[in-house]
């Protein structure tokens, strides 16, 4: 367990490496099938769904979803813990729930030896490299790549904020020039 002085100085490391963190963040969001289940309301086929009135129906949850996420993996001990976390919220929803879709792909994203994990060794590597006499302990990994994991989280409850907002909007925007015709 990191001490908090070198959580601390992980912390200022990590703010180092955070486009790269922001730059696995978008590539995950980025990918149709997450963002579709991000920002829309998709019935059981993937598909979006519609209000009576034809408009678009926007994922409702889809803010508090990822604030919760986030909050989880503050929260969290390990990141076994915050796997089983997404695990649970993926079989409680059911058929057509967000996390049904989004679990296996964001357990993948965070678990060790993806993209997260890179960004980790690198993290790792500056603080052995740069600061040994305060990171001296032989297993500080498993805590340096919660707190990434943690970054990860929190830049993604960012985005899915932005991305259903945008969306929102274009929605909006399509729906008042069809008026105006």
């Amino acid at each position: 367990m990191l001490t908090p002085q070198q959580l601390a100085l992980c912390h200022k490391i990590i703010d180092r490496v955070s486009s790269d963190i922001i730059g696995v963040m978008k590539a995950f969001t980025n990918d149709a099938g997450v963002y579709d289940n991000i920002v829309y309301d998709l019935n059981k086929n993937g598909e979006k769904q519609f209000n009576k009135d034809g408009k678009i129906k926007f994922n409702q949850n889809g803010k508090k979803q990822f604030n919760d996420l986030m909050e989880a993996a503050n929260k969290a001990s390990s990141l076994d813990e915050l796997e089983l976390y997404i695990a649970y919220k993926g079989a409680k929803e059911g058929t057509r729930g967000m996390w049904e879709k989004l679990s296996g792909p964001t357990i993948r994203q965070i678990k060790k030896g993806g993209e997260l994990e890179d960004i980790t060794l690198k993290v790792q590597k500056y603080a052995r490299d740069k600061h040994k006499e305060d990171f001296s302990l032989d297993d500080i990994h498993d805590d340096i790549h919660m707190e990434v994991v943690r970054r990860f989280t929190g830049y993604l409850m960012w985005q899915a904020n932005i991305m259903i907002e945008q969306d929102k909007k274009k929605e909006q925007e399509k729906i008042n020039n069809k008026s105006r015709s």
